[in-house]
């Protein structure tokens, strides 16, 4: 399968605009190298913050943060990961016993209750970090993915119109095409979505307590 490289993008996000113009590098001296590459990273993570995408899901094992929860409130305190874009969920770890039984009849696995959390700044203002009350925690997020080799066809679609919303008015002057790229940047972000969502077969979502309180 042919991947589409950032130059690429970027020129998809110059035809989306109807420009004349291409790029052959983020570095040449032109308007539109400049534009796109102020706007390339910020439009990768605003793309990646929009859907939980396989190709950026991460899951590890938080490191607690030098400074203690507060008092009567969270139990732990751990470090935001550096690479983090954007926290899912924490893994619960009844996961594997989260089957139930009917009856005496095993039924097939479901998805555990979520964990509770926050995110919240250090007591100084400069660190992000994660509050909750579970113990060895093990964070599901996405990751600064950058590699475009594990973009698939559809993300880089609704990259390309996400950078061309950025780069519309210096590169055309026009806000309505600004407009009009945040309308096409949501079409294709939904099935973008869809597509990505298509390759997983979900556990079923655990019932309320009170319908598990009559199981």
């Amino acid at each position: 399968m042919a991947v589409l490289s950032k130059v690429q993008i970027g020129n998809m996000a110059l035809s989306n605009l109807g420009a004349k113009a291409n790029i052959e590098s983020f570095s040449e001296a032109s308007k539109e190298a400049r534009a796109i590459s102020l706007w390339y990273d910020h439009s990768r993570l605003a793309t990646l913050e929009d859907y939980n995408w396989s190709f950026a899901v991460k899951r590890a094992t938080l490191t607690s943060h030098s400074e203690g929860p507060p008092s009567g409130i969270w139990s732990y305190r751990y470090q935001y990961p550096a690479d983090c874009v954007l926290a899912r969920h924490l893994q619960n770890p009844e996961y594997v016993a989260s089957s139930r039984t009917i009856w005496d009849v095993p039924q097939v696995l479901v998805e555990p209750d979520a964990i509770p959390y926050i995110i919240e700044m250090n007591s100084t203002g400069t660190e992000k970090t994660i509050l909750t009350d579970l113990n060895d925690a093990v964070l599901v997020y996405t990751f600064d993915q950058q590699n475009v080799i594990h973009f698939s066809r559809n993300f880089s679609t609704a990259l390309s119109f996400m950078l061309a919303y950025f780069i519309a008015i210096p590169i055309t002057g026009r806000a309505d095409l600004k407009d009009q790229m945040a309308q096409y940047y949501s079409f294709h972000m939904r099935r973008a979505a869809a597509r990505d969502g298509n390759e997983a077969i979900q556990r079923p979502p655990r019932e309320a307590e009170s319908i598990r309180a009559r199981l």
